[in-house]
C-alpha cells in the first residue's frame, strides 16, 4: 500500500519537474546504494556479515527533481551489479554511477539500448586508445582519449577522460560512451553525482530510518516508503509554494511547530499570515455558577 503511494506521489512530482542544470535535455540519473544497518538479533533475517545485520536500498535519482523516482530493496550481501540491472531506463537517458557497478555487460546493455552513462573508470581496464581529442592547456582536463575495450562483445567505442578536481587537484578518470559532449560537461554530469549522496545523508538524519518499530521485513520497508513519502511531499510542497531555498532539514523543523498553530503549512510556506484571532465579548459569554 505506502509502495502504491509512493508511485502516485511520484507521478505528480514529476509533473512539476524543474531543470536539472544542464544545457543538455537529456534526462540525467544517478545510481548508487546505499546500507541501513540492523541489529541482527532483532532482525535475524537481514544477516550479511558475522555478527553485523542490514538492508541494501538501491535508488535512482532523478536530478529534474532531485527526488528518487526507482528504490529496490535487497539484503546487504548482494553485490550491487545484480541489483542495477533492475533499475529501468530509455533510449536517451544519462545514468551516472560510481565504478562499483562497472560491469562491462552492462555497459553494453545501456549502448544497445541508446543510453548514456558515465562512471569511473577502474584503474586495472585493459582498453586500446583509437583517438587523442584536443583538450585546452591549464584547464582541469587533463586528457581525452576514445578507447575501445577488447573484453565487450561488441566493438563499442568509448572515451576515457581524466578530470583535475580544482578544489582537491585529485584526478578522476571517467568513462563515458557519449562522444559528443565536451570533456568539461562530462566531468560535470560526474560531479553532480554526489547529490544522491546528499539524499541518503538528509533521509538518514532527518526521518526515522535509523530505529525502527517493527522486526519484520514488511515493517522496516513500510517504514522506509513512509519515509521516501514524506520526502516527495516536502518536494511536491517546496515546488508549489515556491519556497525554493527550503531546505529539507528546516522542512522536518517547521512542521514539528506547525503542528498546533491554525495555519496550514501550505500557507505558512507561502508566506501567508494567520488568520486573526477572534476577540469574543465577555458579555455574550455564558457566566458560569457555582
Amino acid at each position: 500500500m505506502f509502495k502504491a503511494l509512493f508511485a502516485s506521489l511520484l507521478i505528480q512530482a514529476q509533473s512539476v519537474f524543474g531543470s536539472h542544470g544542464f544545457r543538455f535535455k537529456n534526462p540525467l540519473y544517478s545510481i548508487d546504494s546505499t546500507t541501513i544497518d540492523l541489529c541482527l538479533k532483532l532482525f535475524p533475517w537481514a544477516e550479511f556479515r558475522d555478527g553485523k545485520g542490514g538492508i541494501k536500498l538501491t535508488v535512482k535519482l532523478d536530478h529534474q527533481g532531485k527526488i528518487p523516482c526507482f528504490v529496490a530493496d535487497a539484503n546487504a550481501r548482494e553485490h550491487d551489479v545484480k541489483k542495477v540491472r533492475e533499475v529501468p531506463y530509455e533510449a536517451g537517458d544519462v545514468l551516472v554511477f560510481d565504478r562499483g557497478y562497472a560491469d562491462y555487460a552492462y555497459f553494453a546493455s545501456i549502448c544497445g539500448k541508446k543510453a548514456y552513462f558515465v562512471t569511473r573508470l577502474k584503474k586495472n581496464a585493459v582498453y586500446k586508445i583509437v583517438r587523442k581529442n584536443p583538450v585546452k592547456e591549464g584547464g582541469n582536463i587533463i586528457s581525452d582519449y576514445e578507447i575501445i575495450i577488447p573484453s565487450l562483445s561488441k566493438e563499442i567505442r568509448l572515451r576515457k577522460i581524466t578530470v583535475r578536481d580544482p578544489e582537491t587537484k585529485k584526478r578522476v578518470v571517467l568513462l563515458t560512451n557519449n562522444v559528443k559532449w565536451s570533456a568539461t560537461t562530462v566531468g560535470g554530469v560526474y560531479k553532480e553525482r554526489w547529490q544522491i549522496e546528499l539524499f541518503f545523508k538528509t533521509i538518514k538524519q532527518n526521518l526515522k530510518i535509523k530505529r525502527f518499530y517493527g522486526n519484520s521485513k514488511n515493517a522496516v520497508m513500510t517504514q522506509i516508503w513512509i519515509a521516501l513519502i514524506t520526502y516527495l511531499l516536502f518536494y511536491l510542497l517546496k515546488v508549489k509554494s515556491k519556497n525554493i531555498h527550503l531546505s529539507f532539514t528546516n522542512f522536518i523543523s517547521v512542521i514539528k511547530t506547525m503542528l498546533f498553530k491554525r495555519v496550514s503549512l501550505f500557507d505558512f510556506l507561502c508566506g501567508v499570515s494567520p488568520p486573526p484571532k477572534i476577540n469574543k465579548s465577555l458579555e455574550c459569554q455564558p457566566e458560569f455558577v457555582w
